[in-house]
């Protein structure tokens, strides 16, 4: 015996049907927004992977000693006074080569003169300081000693030589020979006797070249 649904029951199938139908959908859904989810998540991670990679680091230090060479003496020459008569015989090589003058009393020069020179070699560019010292050969400062029988000692202060010589602050180029030139303001005192004459006096000049 066939059954026949009433009105209201048909309603309800429909209802019934049409639920299954959108939670069949809904869970279809979630399905393809995980799987969505999963291949997004995969995909990112790959892109903002961070790669390494090493170089190596590397230094070589070039020895910055600097190079100093004697190439000339500093010479006043041969010079004839009046006796007990004061001079002052010149060599101002702060700008350059230079050679022996009379700045001031009652000389007369012969001889060669000329002043000193020392050649310097830095490895790099940059300035040197250079200072100036003199003493005779007992270590008296500031004084020219003579090789004989002279009693008496001749002015060649440091304070000259710094002045009338290549100043401090030199500026050199890396691997080029530079010059320092010497000069000095030698005073030759009253009082000198016979015997502090005809003879030669000498001392040291000590030129200290430094990185400033």
């Amino acid at each position: 015996m066939q059954k026949y649904e009433t009105k209201g029951e048909k309603m309800k199938s429909a209802k019934r049907s049409k639920c299954t139908k959108i939670n069949r959908l809904q869970k279809s859904k979630n399905i393809l927004l995980v799987c969505f989810f999963l291949v997004t998540t995969f995909w990112s991670t790959s892109v903002l992977a961070a790669e390494t990679i090493t170089i190596p680091a590397r230094a070589t230090l070039k020895d910055s000693t600097i190079t100093l060479t004697n190439d000339k003496d500093l010479e006043f020459g041969t010079i004839a006074v009046i006796p007990n008569s004061a001079a002052n015989i010149l060599i101002d090589a702060s700008a350059g080569a230079a050679t022996a003058e009379v700045q001031s009393g009652t000389a007369t020069l012969s001889g060669t003169s000329h002043s000193g020179l020392i050649k310097v070699t830095s490895p790099v560019t940059t300035q040197l300081s250079i200072g100036y010292t003199i003493a005779d050969a007992d270590g008296t400062a500031d004084k020219l000693k003579s090789t004989g029988a002279g009693t008496h000692k001749l002015d060649l202060t440091a304070a000259s030589i710094t002045t009338y010589s290549t100043p401090s602050g030199l500026s050199v180029t890396g691997g080029t020979e530079t010059e320092i030139h010497i000069g000095g303001l030698l005073n030759i005192p009253t009082g000198l006797n016979n015997a502090d004459f005809n003879q030669t006096y000498e001392g040291t000049v000590t030129i200290t070249v430094d990185y400033l």
